[in-house]
């Protein structure tokens, strides 16, 4: 049944700027190593679709550029991510709901597949993301703050670093 979704949804894509055939080429092409592409194929088509954020999860990935392999990096992560408690679905709810004012979403992707994982920093942070709650906004303040941060003295490393490392005593 999953295949059969995924050819509905790949025939129905709309082919923006040759983005359906970006899609395809970079399915077919991304090696099939740890069983990556299945999962990402899964995530893909078992991705509830509400107000179309399916459709902007693709659009992020086939225009994401792929500078140093990030493009490849992110896809990585995501498949990667255990699914404690729904925590990759959040993430990816929270890429696509993310505004693109600003950059910001192109930041935020950057940031974090280029953040290093030091003392499994990365997916400390990714943990801390998604489970933050969002009362009154924080989640969203802490991303912008993250992104908007001039990376001058590796102050948004330091940052990260203090977030991540910080105990989770109340």
């Amino acid at each position: 049944m999953k295949r059969q979704k995924l050819l509905d949804f790949i025939v129905l894509l709309p082919d923006r700027g040759g983005k359906r055939q970006e899609l395809l080429d970079f399915i077919v092409l991304l090696p099939d190593h740890d069983v990556k592409r299945q999962q990402l194929l899964d995530i893909i088509v078992l991705l509830p679709d509400r107000g179309g954020k399916r459709q902007e999860l693709l659009d992020i990935i086939v225009l994401l550029p792929d500078l140093g392999g990030i493009r490849q990096q992110l896809l990585d992560i995501i498949v990667l991510l255990p699914d404690r408690g729904g925590k990759r679905q959040e993430l990816l709810d929270l890429i696509v709901l993310l505004p693109d004012h600003d950059v910001k979403r192109q930041q935020l992707l950057d940031l974090i597949v280029l953040l290093p994982d030091r003392g499994g920093i990365r997916q400390q942070l990714l943990d801390l993301i998604v489970l933050l709650p969002d009362r009154g906004g924080i989640r969203q303040q802490l991303l912008d703050l993250i992104v908007l941060l001039p990376d001058h003295d590796v102050k948004r490393q330091k940052l990260l670093d203090f977030i991540v490392l910080l105990p989770d005593r109340e």
